[in-house]
């Protein structure tokens, strides 16, 4: 397998060179790496284009201003690697991002979405989020549909299998994703039937600086509404693509749950009220409410994945492209406790 790296990038002449640069040093190599320009006006296209033009797996492409799903639209027809790296040009790599990666995508074939932790760098704040340990996220079309679950982390922390990429663009209101076009690579994935994985390791340095466009800002009413009516379209557009028959959904509910690894009791809670939201019977409600329970209860005695257990020495080169018949995983990676889950969502999204 073959690993594809996506930059974004828009008047970042500050930072992106920075972003590419965190790219190529991959103790992995990246196949490819494409950046993609969105009509900057600082000078950046022209800076990337001097400073990488002798890089052959460095492919620099301008274009006029649309938007960060603008810059997905335009590099996913060009990608030719299996799984795809996405990078907001502010943010940057740790080196050995793809060898870890690449474990888990070769350990667990039928994961299609991998998403990693994160340390903030920067404008740093002092921030407690919730803990989100390693583990199989399982399946989340239901999710999606009936509680709008964010099944994911911040663009940079995020990857998939390019054939999983293929089914989510092109999203046709591409003006709804200016900004925040992670939104669509997630909620996208899950109803595009994911199979989602986290893996608790701050691979990414995230940044925090004063052109973030969410970064420490209020958003009032009117623009909470209009981000909750794009994500409605967003969703229903899914549902068609994939032909869902809604009504029939909510049946389905506990054996998704199933797919969880060591859910929550948050996550149980959640499943439970997604049963009463499907209007199914009440007593298929009940039935419901004792599987997921059933689930939960078997699972929380189970001990908790490490990240340092789940990933164990390779002998390949290429984590992504080994044999088979080479034990797999990669070097046991230092231990750190600077914001190793990435937890949730933080507020900022590059254009």
């Amino acid at each position: 397998m073959r690993a594809s790296c996506l930059i974004n990038s828009h008047n970042y002449v500050r930072y992106v060179g920075q972003a590419v640069r965190s790219a190529l040093e991959q103790t992995i190599p990246f196949h490819e790496i494409i950046v993609v320009d969105d009509g900057s006006t600082d000078g950046s296209l022209e800076a990337l284009r001097r400073e990488f033009a002798g890089q052959g797996t460095v492919e620099i492409l301008g274009k006029r201003q649309a938007g960060q799903l603008s810059c997905f639209h335009h590099g996913c027809p060009l990608i030719t690697g299996d799984v795809v790296f996405f990078l907001d040009a502010d943010d940057i790599f740790d080196p050995d991002l793809v060898d870890r990666c690449g474990a888990i995508y070769r350990q667990r074939p039928d994961v299609n979405f991998l998403s990693v932790g994160f340390r903030e760098i920067g404008n740093v704040r002092n921030v407690k989020r919730r803990v989100k340990p390693t583990r199989d996220r399982g399946l989340s079309a239901l999710a999606s549909v009936f509680n709008r679950s964010w099944i994911g982390n911040p663009t940079s922390c995020l990857s998939m299998k390019t054939d999983l990429l293929r089914k989510i663009l092109p999203y046709p209101h591409e003006d709804d994703w200016v900004t925040r076009a992670d939104d669509v690579l997630v909620f996208g994935a899950s109803l595009a039937l994911g199979h989602k994985y986290h893996l608790d390791m701050p691979l990414v340095n995230y940044r925090i600086h004063d052109q973030n466009h969410h970064a420490r800002k209020r958003f009032d009413a009117a623009q909470k509404l209009v981000h909750a009516l794009k994500l409605n379209r967003l969703i229903a557009h899914y549902i068609d693509r994939m032909g869902y028959d809604v009504p029939s959904l909510g049946y389905l509910l506990p054996r998704e749950f199933r797919t969880i690894e060591k859910p929550t009791l948050r996550e149980l809670v959640s499943y439970a009220k997604m049963s009463s939201r499907a209007r199914v019977p009440l007593h298929v409600r009940l039935e419901q409410y004792l599987l997921m329970s059933i689930h939960y209860a078997q699972q929380v005695r189970a001990p908790k994945t490490d990240p340092d257990a789940v990933i164990q020495p390779v002998g390949s080169a290429d984590p992504l492209s080994a044999d088979p018949s080479v034990p797999p995983g990669i070097a046991k990676p230092a231990k750190t406790q600077a914001n190793r889950s990435g937890d949730e969502r933080p507020q900022r999204r590059a254009a």
